[in-house]
């Protein structure tokens, strides 16, 4: 599921990032994914368009979205472009999960951000098995690049298939020595 943000004031607005991209990309962040995954998973939400944000936060919000440039390398990107287009984003929401990696074992339910905002982690201990228990349970469809080799799918160009046997997220950033993109801002510690 794309990272969500809720901007305040209104109707309160979850935009579906695309995230990262770069010049040659096509506007989507996987063409099999968005935009009918991301609606069904996502029945209840006010969803917006996939975005696409500049590095410079410089992007205008414009139908269907924001204006993409060559790469996005981090959250300052998009709180820039957000800014710009009059939004403050008070609260993130995120979809990760302490059993993803190293990094993630201790992630909190609620966290407070360097920039000071705050980031919702509402999945962070739950399991692979009662992810796909709910996804069950509710309806929601599998994600559809799952059965093509794909169990964790980010920006096209961090994301490639995972081999029989290895790690759900071998296929993230292989063989750049990284498991983040930088897309999360470092957190300042749990939220009291």
């Amino acid at each position: 599921m794309p990272e969500t943000i809720i901007l305040p004031g209104g109707k309160q607005r979850i935009l579906a990032l695309a995230g990262q991209g770069s010049a040659d990309d096509s506007g989507t962040l996987q063409p099999r994914v968005l935009p009918d995954y991301a609606r069904a998973a996502c029945r209840d939400l006010v969803l917006a368009e996939p975005a696409w944000i500049s590095p410079q936060g410089t992007g205008a919000l414009r139908a269907p979205g924001i204006a993409r440039e060559s790469h996005i390398a981090a959250w300052s990107a998009v709180a820039d472009a957000v800014h710009a287009a009059g939004g403050r984003i008070a609260l993130v929401i995120t979809g990760r999960k302490r059993y993803q990696t190293a990094e993630r074992r201790r992630l909190p339910l609620l966290e407070a951000t360097e920039d000071g905002r705050f980031r919702l982690n509402p999945l962070a201990a739950w399991t692979a098995g009662m992810i796909e228990a709910y996804r069950t349970i509710h309806g929601l469809p599998a994600h559809p690049m799952a059965a093509q080799g794909y169990p964790s799918v980010g920006c096209r160009h961090c994301t490639d298939r995972v081999a029989p046997g290895e790690d759900a997220r071998a296929g993230r950033w292989r063989g750049r020595g990284k498991a983040e993109c930088g897309m999360h801002p470092r957190a300042a510690g749990p939220a009291e």
